[in-house]
């Protein structure tokens, strides 16, 4: 079980975005 929160400003490829990432695997 693996608890990732992300918060933070962030360029991908081919675009661009800014907010919170929050992943919650099992």
């Amino acid at each position: 079980d693996e608890t990732l929160v992300y918060t933070a400003d962030f360029t991908p490829v081919g675009g661009s975005a800014s907010g919170s990432i929050t992943a919650d695997r099992a």
